[in-house]
């Protein structure tokens, strides 16, 4: 019975548990943001903000001002962060 339990039981619930677990990844995607640096005009970076709330998502420029940043080349969608 535990020979049994040791070759077939147990590699099944690994494989099982693996899979299952496999589910649970973090998709960490980054996103091109823009925004209009008040020192060196348009210019782009990258991003996690998930658009979950109102709240814009900021980051602070060469100019060391805060700046919206957006999903468009035209600067118009904003990017939101969750609170």
């Amino acid at each position: 019975m535990k020979s049994k339990f040791l070759k077939v039981i147990l590699p099944a619930f690994a494989i099982m548990l693996a899979l299952g677990l496999s589910s649970f990844t973090v998709n960490d995607v980054s996103q091109t943001a823009y925004y209009q640096d008040s020192v060196l005009g348009p210019q782009t970076t990258q991003t996690d903000c998930q658009n979950l709330t109102q709240i814009p998502c900021t980051i602070i420029d060469q100019g060391e001002q805060e700046v919206i940043l957006y999903q468009d080349v035209e600067r118009t969608i904003p990017f939101t962060k969750p609170e």
